[in-house]
């Protein structure tokens, strides 16, 4: 791919990814649902806990028996998109990749192993979809979580350094002055004015043309109530993790 040479059209390049799996699997009649907690109490099982911290109804499909997973290497839940204290649906990546991550951190070295895959099903009003995740992948996710974020950071900031130190030079490359960069936040002041809180919208693992990519999704609210969604893309890499798309959604 060349290299893109100006930051306004970098920041409007969006990698148009995106298949996802629908899935009608079925519960077994003696599924237990797991529906939200109205108490706050200390939660070790993942299910309680995504239950718990999303206000949701979680539905086993494909659980561990007991520590042993009988040669089984998938786990799978379904949940209901919908907080049940607000009656708000959340963004499925959002739901599905916090799950996934409460659920992989639960796993004790055996069943890091012996998994491969964790399968969570989000229910939301008019779509039934399965997200899909390798336990591989999630073993690696806390580096891209933590550039991403910053990168956003680093925008809002204004710190032009910050900001290309964590980027994939061959696709995001860093000018020789801050000129266009600065030029660029100027179409979002207003927007990133004030700005206290990058709030974590989920992430998704996908393929595109053989390529392995990774998409991380955050919202700002400015001091002014101007809300901005921002979408930060990796090439899938396991040694260094670098930026090779940024976007800023008004």
């Amino acid at each position: 791919m060349e290299s893109i040479q100006n930051l306004s059209i970098l920041l409007c390049f969006v990698l148009l990814i995106g298949c996802r799996k629908s899935n009608n699997e079925q519960t077994s009649p003696e599924t237990k649902v797991i529906a939200a907690k109205t108490t706050v109490k200390a939660v070790t099982d993942p299910l309680e806990e995504i239950a718990s911290n999303y206000k949701v109804r979680v539905l086993p499909v494909s659980l561990p028996n007991g520590k042993s997973r009988a040669g089984n290497d998938t786990y799978s839940i379904k949940i209901d998109n919908l907080n049940l204290d607000t009656k708000k649906p959340y963004s499925p990546s959002f739901i599905a990749s916090k799950a996934a991550v409460i659920i992989f951190r639960s796993f004790n070295e055996k069943e890091k192993k012996d998994i491969r895959i964790i399968d969570i099903t989000v229910n939301s009003i008019f779509k039934t979809e399965t997200i899909t995740y390798k336990v591989h992948d999630l073993e690696k996710i806390d580096p891209y979580l933590k550039i991403a974020r910053s990168a956003v950071g680093f925008y809002i900031a204004g710190n032009h350094k910050g900001f290309y130190s964590l980027t994939d030079p061959a696709y995001i490359p860093m000018p020789d002055d801050d000129s266009a960069f600065n030029d660029d936040r100027k179409k979002f002041s207003e927007a990133i004015e004030g700005v206290r809180k990058i709030e974590d919208d989920g992430f998704e693992f996908d393929t595109e043309e053989g390529l392995k990519v990774i998409r991380f999704y955050y919202t700002t609210l400015s001091s002014g109530k101007k809300k901005l969604e921002w979408e930060v893309i990796f090439l899938d890499n396991d040694d260094k993790p670098k930026i090779a798309g940024f976007h800023v959604i008004p």
